[in-house]
């Protein structure tokens, strides 16, 4: 990417993947906009935000791009209620209706046309919010199961699957839970298995794959893992890490590749400007799925378990029963 930066957003429009926004080296934040061919793997610079902002949410639906939320200014804490439509063919900027909860470090997904806010930090940090591009009108929707920002999204179907995040500013969480627009309602799922916030997500081929985040605890560094989630099976499997390690990071799904860009390689003020892309071998539909390279995650059943694991339980058992048994020949000896 030209200009290294973090805490970006971004949104996929024909291939190509405009990224908008966040912290540059220089520190405060931008209003830029470049835009990244993943074909021909070139980067150009298109007309910038309206207004400067950090930690925005971006879709994409009818091949304009929504913008929404964000901090005006991060060390005050201002957040934007905002919307603005970017429309790629004219290079232009519109502002929309506004949220009715200002949001930033929101998680920003599209599914069947409607752009969803979910989480983040704000007024009800709970509430999710609906935008519907052709009505221009926004609408709260059901509340997730706790309040959590810095967090990923990505569709599969007809579901919308939250992941991740952070809680209270200095505690990662591994939460799953999905979102079903049919039912408005929420399910809480099988936990990512390593827990981390200020990650990025898409959805290739039926599946959710999650890279990068910020450690919170003391001397932490950032997250390298790309771990990924089935939702036909409700399980996670290990694959190839991110070869450079960020957060404040980016990804966009295009043809079966996962392109991952910007970010900070260090906690707090760190960028970078590296494009890195993980590459399906093939791709089908949400069924027969492609073979992903790596290793299940999937918990151990809360029962049973593996014949080394039973031995070692026969083998306390069996040791506790002799210390009992020569407990109770010590006590006949001596007390008759």
């Amino acid at each position: 990417m030209p200009t290294p930066r973090t805490e970006i957003t971004s949104a996929l429009v024909n291939g190509t993947v405009f990224v908008a926004g966040g912290f540059p080296i220089s520190g405060g934040h931008t209003d830029l906009v470049e835009a990244y061919d993943v074909t021909a793997d070139s980067w150009s610079q298109v007309q910038p935000l309206p207004v400067e902002l950090d930690h925005a949410g971006a879709a994409s639906a009818g091949g304009k791009i929504y913008v929404v939320g964000g901090y005006l200014n991060f060390g005050q804490g201002i957040i934007s209620s905002a919307t603005y439509e970017y429309d790629p063919v004219g290079d232009t900027w519109t502002s929309r209706s506004p949220m009715p909860l200002a949001r930033a470090a929101a998680a920003t997904v599209e599914l069947d046309g409607l752009i969803y806010v979910l989480g983040g930090v704000g007024p009800e940090p709970t509430i999710s919010l609906v935008y519907d591009p052709m009505g221009d009108s926004w609408m709260p929707l059901a509340a997730m199961s706790a309040e959590r920002e810095h967090l990923a999204a990505a569709a599969v179907g007809d579901s919308i699957y939250v992941v991740g995040g952070r809680q209270n500013v200095v505690q990662n969480v591994a939460t799953m839970e999905s979102y079903h627009p049919a039912t408005d309602t929420w399910q809480l799922l099988t936990p990512m298995p390593t827990a981390r916030g200020g990650l990025a997500a898409s959805a290739i081929a039926g599946r959710i794959h999650v890279v990068g985040g910020e450690d919170l605890t003391q001397g932490g560094g950032t997250f390298p893992e790309h771990e990924v989630y089935d939702p036909q099976t409700d399980s996670w499997l290990k694959a190839a890490s991110l070869p450079t390690a960020r957060h404040g990071l980016t990804a966009q799904a295009s043809n079966g590749r996962l392109v991952v860009i910007g970010g900070g390689p260090q906690p707090a003020l760190s960028v970078s400007g590296a494009v890195e892309i993980f590459r399906l071998a093939s791709v089908g539909g949400t069924t027969g799925l492609p073979t992903i390279t790596g290793d299940s995650l999937d918990q151990p059943p809360a029962t049973g378990g593996s014949p080394s694991r039973l031995l070692l339980v026969l083998a306390v058992t069996v040791g506790i029963i002799a210390v009992a048994a020569s407990a109770v020949l010590w006590m006949r000896r001596n007390y008759g």
